[in-house]
């Protein structure tokens, strides 16, 4: 399995387990290089303060939460902060507090950038990418706005 994600946003605040259990389940796989997850976040917190029931848990959380990093550090667009362990990768950017042209940059530059980086690459090395599986259409998992998602083939 190969999963870019950019956002989360449908955990609640605070969040409960079993919707940050299925991420580290997929960030230790990938830890021991068993599948690729490629994510990043910027340093909007603003989620977690909106009005009770409205309030969500920030990307970088979710993600702190899900790789037990501290994920405390940030950089530009043009040159993020990297955290990564096997095939686990977490792309730190900065930003405002609440900033839409950093959100709409991961969208539209980060993440053909990163799957152009990691995806073909990792699925070419474990000779598990047919021509079939080039195509990927984007879709949304279980509140983590996952941009690709792609299952090697079995055979």
């Amino acid at each position: 399995m190969a999963l870019i994600g950019y956002s989360a946003g449908l955990q609640s605040w605070p969040p409960e387990e079993w919707q940050i259990g299925w991420l580290r389940d997929i960030a230790n796989e990938a830890r021991a290089g068993r599948a690729l997850l490629v994510a990043t976040h910027t340093q909007q917190g603003y989620t977690e303060r909106l009005p009770r029931g409205k309030a969500f848990c920030s990307t970088a959380r979710v993600l702190r939460m899900a790789t037990g990093w501290p994920l405390n550090r940030a950089g530009p667009l043009d040159a993020p902060v990297v955290t990564s362990e096997g095939a686990l990768y977490v792309y730190s950017y900065a930003s405002a507090d609440i900033d839409a042209s950093a959100r709409a940059a991961q969208l539209v530059r980060v993440v053909p950038e990163l799957r152009a980086r990691h995806l073909g690459p990792w699925f070419a090395e474990q000779g598990r990418l047919k021509p079939a599986a080039r195509s990927l259409v984007p879709l949304g998992l279980l509140g983590f706005a996952a941009f690709i998602l792609a299952s090697p083939p079995r055979t």
